[in-house]
Order: structure tokens, then sequence, then C-alpha cells
């Protein structure tokens, strides 16, 4: 048996557990929870990563206090995505299905309630599947006439590079009555 031959002195220190974390990756949910955080909060913090690489901007502008969540977030429910995705990237996109799901899988990060959000094995298998829908487009010789809809409402035609051959135009359309992509033959 151990025995203690001085009594042990109690701390009676306050401890904060104040959350830390960089602004613009910083989880909402994790003030409401009186700063408990999370594996749900790492899941936010790679949603704000997933749009910071579509829209090629920092999470957080300084001198706007511009927080790029909140602003992902609105253009995407209102279906205005495309004006804040980085030119160079939509330039790249060939695949409007693997933009829709890569789009979607980083919204569900930034849900209000973390128990809405997905979990990091979903997200791995979505992200894949958009990454071989955007290289499936890649692979195949000819032109695109592509149906921006579900979330661009703008029709385009471009070559397999991702070179737009005729300007971008509104569509007057149903959107339901043009498929979301047709080959169109050389």
């Amino acid at each position: 048996m151990i025995a203690v031959k001085q009594p042990v002195k109690l701390i009676e220190e306050v401890v904060s557990c104040e959350p830390a974390g960089t602004y613009g990756y910083f989880d909402p949910a994790i003030e409401k929870s009186g700063g408990v955080t999370l594996k749900s909060s790492d899941i936010y913090s790679f949603g704000v990563v997933l749009f910071e690489l579509l829209c090629g901007r920092t999470s957080y502008i300084d001198d706007a206090n511009d927080l790029l969540a909140p602003l992902a977030k609105h253009h995407y429910e209102n279906e205005t995505l495309k004006d804040i995705v980085n030119p160079q990237v939509w330039k790249q996109i060939v695949s409007p299905k693997s933009l829709i799901k890569y789009s979607e899988i980083a919204y569900t990060c930034l849900k209000e309630e973390p128990t809405h959000r997905p979990d990091i094995r979903y997200i791995v298998d979505e992200l894949e599947e958009a990454l071989e829908l955007q290289q499936l487009r890649e692979h195949h010789n000819g032109k695109v006439l592509l149906m921006l809809g579900h979330r661009f409402p703008t029709l385009a035609i471009l070559d397999i590079t991702g070179s737009t051959l005729a300007s971008e135009f509104d569509l007057d359309l149903p959107l339901e009555t043009i498929p979301s992509a047709c080959w169109i033959s050389n």
C-alpha cells in the first residue's frame, strides 16, 4: 500500500476553456455549445477549406471583415455560386455534375446543426466521385454542350480542355427540358 505523508494541496484555480481557432474556420456551433468542440467542428472547417479552393480566396478578408462561409452558403442557397467561383477554377470545370457534387458536399459541411454534417468517410467518397466525374469528362474527345443547370442556369459550349468556344448565354427554356450534358459531334 502506498501512503501519502503530506496532504495533497487542492488547486483552487478556475481554468477558462475558451475555444481557440483561426477566424473564418471557427464553427459557430462551438459558441452555442458553451465552448465544447466536436468532431463536426473539424468538418465545418473542412467545408470552409473546400470553398476556399473553389473560390480561390481565403476564409477571411480582414479589411472587409468578410467571412467566406456565410458568403458561400448564401450563394449556394440562391443558386448564384458561379458569382464567387474563381474564374481560373471555372475554366477548368468540364463536368457540371462534378461541380454540383463538390459544392453540395462543401455546403453540407457548413450546416448550422452539427448533427446534420456528414462524416469524413462520406465526404471522401463524394469527393472521389466528383473527381471521377471531372476526369471522365476530361478524357473524352470532341465538344460538349454543358447545361450548367441545377446551380447555374446557363449554357456553354466547351471543348474538352474547358475553353469556351461560344460565349455563355442565359437560357429561356425550362431547365427540366434540357439534359445536363449532351455531346455535339464534330
